[in-house]
């Protein structure tokens, strides 16, 4: 038997569906293998860079501190699959970070920039049909100066 002290440990939890202002707090980065579809719709794997971040509540009030039960993965795809880069371009662009290629096509991402930025984002929750497990995740979002909560 022994004693371990658990008053630094800070919980996950799974907030309401909705509207919320949230703050990167932790981003790691990978790189690993998907699958992925080309463009004419066949399967294949792919090596890709994920950024995935821890993320707090910001905002509402009521909420503040919470840390939302997921991570938020953004998944860079080389030139192969570069169309597959939407999504992480919108998420650029919402914590106000480079999103836009300079003339050669290429983009310098650096993910410690990413800390304390705060974004509105749409939280989802959807049940697994196969475990019945409830999951949540980021259904849209937005840079926070031209949101609204």
């Amino acid at each position: 038997m022994f004693k371990v002290s658990m008053s630094g440990v800070r919980s996950f939890d799974r907030v309401p569906d909705g509207n919320y202002q949230l703050r990167v707090e932790e981003v790691k980065s990978i790189e690993k293998f998907v699958k992925i579809k080309d463009k004419l719709g066949a399967e294949q794997e792919t090596k890709c860079r994920v950024i995935s971040c821890s993320l707090v509540v910001a905002a509402p009030e009521q909420f503040q501190g919470m840390i939302p039960s997921f991570r938020h993965n953004v998944k860079f795809f080389g030139d192969q699959f570069s169309w597959h880069n939407g999504w992480a371009h919108k998420f650029l662009k919402a914590i106000d970070q480079p999103y836009q290629s300079a003339a050669d096509g290429t983009l310098e991402v650096e993910p410690k920039n990413w800390l304390g930025q705060i974004f509105y984002a749409v939280v989802v929750s959807r049940q697994d049909d196969k475990t019945g497990k409830v999951f949540q995740y980021l259904g849209d979002f937005e840079k926070a100066t031209h949101a609204t909560p």
